[in-house]
């Protein structure tokens, strides 16, 4: 039997049915950049609907501009966390779901943090405006993440691969990488 043989018939449909946006033409410098834009955009718009639901601090657009300080230390706080957690790594973050438990530690952890910043950060009134926050953070920067790796991951974090050898181990290795993901 081939080895294309053995290779489970799931598989081989599930990666022919997988649908892949055309390619945007971004640099990996680009990428980077959309990836924390579009974090750093999610976790203020949390910020701002934990705010506006939970207190009547922020009721308007101008007010949301006066209490700008916030939002620019949860940049800079957020910024802080995802360089430790290493969350703009491109090729994990290409990977649907494979960086999802590191990036939401990241933003809980950076939430809570920005949190406990007394004199930047709005006042909290109550225990579940933190906890608001935190929760609709996470699971927006997810969302966001999952996003971006359905629409903008490209072929160019896969690489091509030749198994040389026609023994059994080369073709159980060929069939290993190939139903792999990380292939």
């Amino acid at each position: 039997m081939s080895t294309v043989d053995s290779v489970p018939k799931r598989t081989v449909e599930r990666k022919a049915r997988r649908f892949r946006f055309p390619f945007f033409g971004l640099r990996a410098s680009e990428r980077r950049l959309l990836l924390r834009t579009g974090d750093i955009f999610f976790l203020c718009l949390c910020l701002g609907l934990a705010v506006g639901l939970r207190t009547d601090l922020l009721p308007n657009l101008a007010a949301a501009v006066a209490n700008i300080k916030g939002f620019v230390t949860l940049a800079l706080v957020w910024l802080l966390f995802a360089a430790i957690f290493d969350v703009y790594d491109l090729g994990k973050a290409a990977r649907i779901g494979s960086n999802a438990s590191i990036t939401a530690a990241a933003v809980a952890i950076a939430g809570w943090v920005y949190l406990f910043i007394p004199w930047l950060t709005p006042p909290l009134e109550n225990r579940s405006l933190g906890f608001l926050f935190v929760v609709i953070a996470v699971a927006s920067v997810i969302l966001w993440r999952l996003l971006y790796a359905g629409l903008f991951a490209q072929a160019v974090f896969k690489r091509r691969l030749l198994v040389v050898g026609a023994g059994m181990s080369g073709q159980d290795l060929a069939c290993l990488l190939y139903t792999s993901d990380a292939a």
